[in-house]
């Protein structure tokens, strides 16, 4: 049987849906951008941009591309975080 995610956590494997936001979140806040601003540049709800950052919505592709847009960044920069995982680890 699958495991079971914890209710209101989207990501298969948390940890890097961890990452993910706070890297967003640190390009958005070096962007000079506030989630409303950013929200509303590239025309999502800000609610929207703080579930990614907090680990709570997976972003599809057409979202990374208008996000990385709005945020004036190449798509492929909003994955370049580090992560490693602790299964690999193991």
């Amino acid at each position: 049987m699958p495991k079971r995610r914890p209710k209101g956590v989207v990501f298969e494997n948390l940890e890097m849906g961890i990452a993910f936001g706070k890297h967003f979140r640190a390009i958005r806040i070096e962007q000079g951008f506030s989630q409303e601003k950013l929200a509303l540049e590239a025309g999502v709800e800000r609610s929207t941009i703080a579930r990614i950052e907090a680990a709570k919505m997976n972003v599809t592709v057409d979202l990374v591309f208008t996000l990385s847009l709005a945020l004036r960044v190449f798509p492929a920069d909003l994955f370049g975080f580090e992560y490693q995982s602790k299964e690999k680890l193991k």
